[in-house]
């Protein structure tokens, strides 16, 4: 049997022609200039052209200055993330967690034409001005550091991130995690303000901690960043199951998930 009669040759042609492009038209917008049903555009797309729609990934802009520095320091900077590395990399970050990602809430809901949803369901209330709180968050092979949380209202400087972060965190938490092997420990941090403070350089170089470098890292690349491409976005998802009414609450829950978050998450992330 041949194609149905409204999926002739000449239909199909016409619907391959304006999809063959960066942004192509919606299915809706095909349908109402050829006079068809969305269904038969579907089916036209599917079965006849072999098509299947993918959504975009999203990528950070790049200056042609920042492109160059991609290529220029990317081959080194990829060694020091080599996995021959990885068992020694501890990757830091901080982070906003607000009130507005503590509700609790689902982004949609369910309805039919029988009974449809309350206008109330199909609304996600978000405050102009919620509540945050700055939390730093790390992760290395051997597991999850704690988490360290600057006070609020409080601006992170160099002086701040040594005595709340890197402090503890050689103190504590790289001697539970790395026994005896602190010398082998790589921090991973990006060029943010604090992070490359001569005071703070210094301190890592009197410890003599191994760092990347400010020179060695690349500009505008969450790409690169196991904190930005994984671990943020697993906590906001992971908190946002819960309902935090104030401060206290929102501390205590991303606690609580934090504690969650186990050796062999961190080890997927960090092999990405």
């Amino acid at each position: 049997m041949g194609l149905p009669l409204i999926r002739s040759d000449n239909l199909i042609k016409k619907i391959a022609k304006p999809i063959d492009i960066p942004n192509p038209p919606t299915q809706r917008e095909i349908s109402c200039k050829l006079g068809i049903s969305t269904g038969t555009v579907l089916r036209m797309l599917k079965e006849d052209l072999g098509q299947t729609y993918h959504k975009k990934a999203t990528t950070h802009v790049l200056t042609p200055k920042q492109a160059q520095q991609r290529l220029d320091r990317g081959p080194h900077f990829l060694r020091c993330l080599s996995h021959r590395k990885l068992p020694v990399i501890v990757s830091i970050d901080e982070t906003y967690l607000d009130l507005n990602e503590f509700t609790g809430e689902r982004d949609g809901c369910y309805e039919s034409p029988d009974k449809p949803a309350p206008i109330e369901w199909k609304k996600k209330l978000r405050s102009g001005w919620p509540g945050k709180v700055m939390v730093c968050m790390e992760i290395s092979w051997n597991g999850p550091t704690s988490l360290y949380f600057v006070p609020p209202k409080a601006k992170m400087n160099n002086q701040m991130f040594i005595d709340l972060i890197l402090e503890p965190l050689f103190k504590k938490d790289v001697p539970r995690l790395y026994p005896g092997e602190k010398k082998k420990i790589i921090l991973h941090m990006n060029s943010a303000g604090a992070h490359v403070k001569d005071t703070v350089v210094k301190w890592l170089q009197d410890r003599k901690i191994k760092f990347i470098t400010k020179e060695e890292w690349m500009s505008n690349s969450p790409d690169l960043s196991p904190m930005d491409y994984g671990v943020n976005s697993i906590i906001k998802r992971r908190c946002n199951r819960h309902k935090a009414k104030n401060m206290a609450e929102l501390v205590a829950i991303a606690k609580r998930e934090w504690k969650k978050f186990g050796l062999r998450q961190c080890r997927n992330i960090l092999k990405v």
